[in-house]
């Protein structure tokens, strides 16, 4: 499992299955533009003990249903975006360690 750093550059969107197949320990993609994110982002990516995903201070209006699906994290930082709505199951399928921490403050 590795570090996959992605921070402070100008990404607005991340196609469908962009992580396929990648086992990461982090994946930091926050300080970007990412205005919106595809149900299926994240599919097939997997993360070790103590995930990390980071996505802070982006520009994220939405978060689609289901996105963060069979992800294992143990913090998940979604602070400092542009969040309007939640959907009822936008974290349906996401799995938090004992000492999990979502921020979105």
């Amino acid at each position: 499992n590795g570090i996959l750093d992605m921070s402070q550059n100008k990404l607005q969107d991340l196609p469908p299955k962009v992580f396929d197949s990648l086992q990461l320990d982090r994946l930091y993609l926050q300080n970007n533009n990412l205005i919106q994110l595809h149900a299926d982002t994240f599919q097939g990516l997997t993360f070790g003990q103590n995930g990390i995903l980071d996505m802070s201070q982006n520009k994220l209006q939405d978060l689609p249903p289901k996105v963060f699906d069979s992800l294992q994290l143990d913090r998940l930082y979604l602070q400092n975006n542009n969040l309007i709505q939640l959907h009822a199951d936008t974290f349906q399928g996401l799995t938090f360690g004992q000492n999990g921490i979502l921020d979105m403050s």
